[in-house]
């Protein structure tokens, strides 16, 4: 399912520069990770495309008054850090696991899903001791705490789907049986506490009116619901079919699945009455229709459908059956192909995907809602080489955002590595904006928006650093 990601962060200084290939546009070099002891981030003057960094920022992070993500190096291992943009403002919050393993390694807690919930920040972590678990932050090496071991003991409850509802932590977390539970935390142990246990996994955790529904995957799959206590968690009543994937998004609750003999992508306003099929499966059998993203363009919604057949095709509707119409299809492959269509952003009324044709590898796309309108941006990587990463995709990390009427994103020519590009919609307008790294020696592993202006998270066979494309005078 689609993510989408907002921030906001104070200005940042000029730090040095590189040279450019986009004219017009330059990045700023922050600094990077240089050594154990030491919390603040070492500042080592402009970075030359030669030199061999020994830090590595992971593209995984949360924006909430700066941001808070995992960083490592060879000397440090990876942990959590936090920056406002600046040298001085960038420092590792906790040493979570000092703990080396028995081959003298550590690979440190590696803390990931960075959820915010009235001004504290949770995130799962790995202490060495109890296995990956829920952890919370204040900024502060004293305030960063374990929450609760939820599966006692090294086992990990890997907690995921980290939601903020009603002023609480919603999340699913795994039992001894490895089924995955709804759990719920005020920030405390005490009030830390299981909400719905079924005979298989809790999936989806969609905030919606007043209550979060999710999946409850026992089969058959149904949809449930919570206010956030044990007696208000009780099974959906208007839809009492199977489910495989919600979202919500203009007041309406969607949803692919079957009810009965109607399998196919759903709207519900959370009455019976209000829930509607609007694009049904196709006539012959089996078929199911899996919603994989969706995207919002003005009053249109475009979603995209994984198909028995192994197609994805790109969908838009106006919310009713006879406003739902199919834009185009892309053929699948076997294997079928990962992450066909993503759909990034829109911008002046242009919806921007990512596709696999079968003539080229998964590159940039647009579409006007037509399907003569919907064509190939750029073929970044020439022929059947993928311009953009399956594995960025899959990931959901911050690989694009949108900035002055442009889309910035991270790609790859096959000559330059994974770095950073921007494209106004025009094959002439997508460029390579900044090669930071020399090929083969790794590229950017995130791109976060910061008050206009963004930061770039690089990472190299053996280090990275940090980048910030200044705003717009």
């Amino acid at each position: 399912m689609p993510r989408t990601r907002r921030a906001h962060a104070p200005a940042i200084i000029l730090l040095g520069t590189l040279a450019l290939t986009s004219p017009g546009c330059s990045l700023e070099y922050i600094g990077r990770v240089t050594q154990p002891g030491p919390t603040r981030l070492s500042v080592s003057g402009p970075l030359a495309k030669t030199a061999q960094l020994d830090g590595s920022l992971i593209g995984n992070g949360l924006v909430s008054g700066g941001i808070y993500y995992s960083s490592g190096s060879d000397e440090m291992n990876t942990e959590l850090w936090r920056s406002d943009g600046t040298a001085s403002g960038t420092y590792r919050i906790k040493d979570i696991n000092p703990l080396t393993n028995q081959l003298g390694f550590n690979a440190g807690s590696t803390p990931t899903s960075f959820t915010e919930v009235d001004g504290t920040i949770f995130f799962t972590a790995d202490d060495g001791l109890r296995g990956r678990e829920l952890w919370k932050t204040d900024g502060t090496e004293a305030g960063t705490l374990l929450v609760k071991d939820l599966l006692p003991g090294a086992d990990s409850s890997s907690p995921l789907w980290l939601t903020s509802f009603n002023g609480l932590l919603l999340f699913t977390a795994y039992n001894a049986s490895s089924k995955r539970e709804l759990w719920k935390s005020d920030g405390t142990e005490a009030g830390t506490e299981k909400l719905y246990s079924g005979s298989s996994h809790v999936s989806y955790l969609i905030p919606f009116q007043s209550s979060l529904f999710f999946v409850s995957q026992a089969p058959p799959s149904r949809l449930w619901k919570t206010d956030g206590t044990s007696a208000g968690t009780v099974a959906a009543d208007f839809y009492t079919g199977s489910i495989d994937a919600l979202f919500s998004t203009g007041g309406s609750l969607y949803f692919s699945g079957t009810l009965g003999t109607q399998s196919g992508f759903w709207k519900s306003d959370g009455t019976l009455s209000g829930t509607i099929l609007l694009i049904p499966g196709r006539s012959y059998s089996p078929f199911w229709m899996y919603l994989e993203f969706f995207q919002e363009v003005g009053p249109t919604l475009y979603v995209t459908l994984m198909t028995t057949d192994s197609n994805r095709e790109l969908w838009k509707t106006d919310g009713t059956p006879e406003g739902s119409s199919l834009v185009k299809v892309f053929a699948g492959t076997t294997p079928p192909m990962a992450a066909t269509l993503f759909l990034i952003t829109s911008i002046n009324g242009v919806l921007y995907f990512t596709a696999h044709d079968g003539a080229h590898g998964t590159e940039l796309w647009r579409t006007d809602g037509s399907e003569a309108g919907t064509r190939l941006v750029k073929d970044i990587y020439p022929g059947e080489g993928s311009g953009i990463s399956s594995i960025l995709v899959e990931s959901q990390t911050n690989w694009h955002l949108t900035l002055n009427g442009f889309l910035w994103f991270m790609a790859n020519d096959g000559i330059h590595g994974e770095e950073l590009w921007r494209t106004d919609g025009t094959e002439g307008g997508t460029e390579l904006v900044q090669d930071i790294h020399d090929p083969g020696k790794g590229g950017l592993t995130g791109l976060i928006n910061l008050n206009g202006s963004f930061l770039a998270i690089s990472s190299l066979a053996g280090g990275g650093s940090l980048w910030r494309l200044p705003p717009s005078p």
